[in-house]
């Protein structure tokens, strides 16, 4: 499921109506299947007793346990994609309301927001197999960008990608990693370059103290391009990015900008 435009800040709640209802219609679509799978184990269980003894015993169980692992893999699936919908659509949300009164009101907002699952095959760049001989594959999924112009003329560039690492079909590695890029307005801040890049970094730092739930290991900050613009990106290993910590970058370079004037 991809979603990809340029809207206006009113658009959004629609936009996000319209991807809550369908994870609704995920989740309901994994009870059913739920309930469906304990009723199929409950009737087999039936059997079981009933004929406790006799020659179907055997054939009865071996059924049961292999419908019951199954339904249990698959149900598991469900839950996990669903999940990483969500996820993804909750960090749209909240780095698009947190941003709501900086947002120009005159400029439109360009988004790409990819819900499809990390394994689509487009997503896959590397494939091998490993000294024993199990395969592995490797995934880039580039989900989420939100480009945007602030009140005072500055352009932001909000990017998420995620890199996976697949061995004998299980997830062994999940980087998360976000990139901001902020080009300052040449008629607010200067056309560069911009000084005090150690402070912008210390700004940075304290702003990931502060509002990362969990220290992310990676962390750069540069002044790139012509223009002098500022650039960030953060790798997370262990834990999911929020939306609110990315906002937290956003607004720490926006006062590393401020405190030039």
């Amino acid at each position: 499921m991809l979603r990809s435009g340029k809207n206006r800040l009113s658009d959004f709640p629609r936009l996000w109506l319209e991807l809550d209802d369908h994870i609704a219609a995920k989740r309901r679509t994994l009870y059913v299947g739920t309930g469906v799978i304990v009723g199929v184990l409950v009737v087999m269980a039936v059997v079981f007793a009933i004929t406790v003894g006799g020659d179907a015993v055997g054939a009865v169980c071996s059924i049961g346990g292999f419908l019951g692992i199954f339904g249990c893999i698959v149900a598991f699936t469900m839950r996990s994609r669903i999940n990483a919908i969500a996820e993804k659509v909750e960090f749209a949300k909240a780095i698009t309301e947190a941003l709501a009164d900086d947002y120009h009101p005159a400029r439109k907002i360009n988004y790409y927001l990819d819900l499809r699952p990390y394994d689509a095959n487009d997503k896959q760049y590397w494939s091998g197999r490993s000294m024993h001989g199990n395969s592995k594959y490797r995934y880039r999924d580039r989900w989420f960008r939100q480009k945007f112009v602030l009140i005072d003329g500055t352009r932001v560039v909000v990017e998420r990608k995620s890199d996976h690492k697949v061995r004998k079909g299980s997830l062994i590695r999940h980087k998360r990693r976000v990139y901001v890029k902020v080009y300052p307005n040449a008629a607010t801040f200067g056309a560069g370059p911009y000084e005090g890049t150690e402070n912008l970094e210390t700004m940075v730092r304290e702003a990931i103290r502060a509002s990362f739930h969990d220290p992310p290991e990676v962390i750069r900050v540069r002044r790139e391009g012509p223009r002098d613009h500022i650039s960030l990106a953060v790798t997370q290993l262990d834990a999911p990015i929020l939306g609110r910590e990315v906002v937290a970058l956003v607004e720490a370079v926006l006062l590393y900008l401020r405190l030039l004037r």
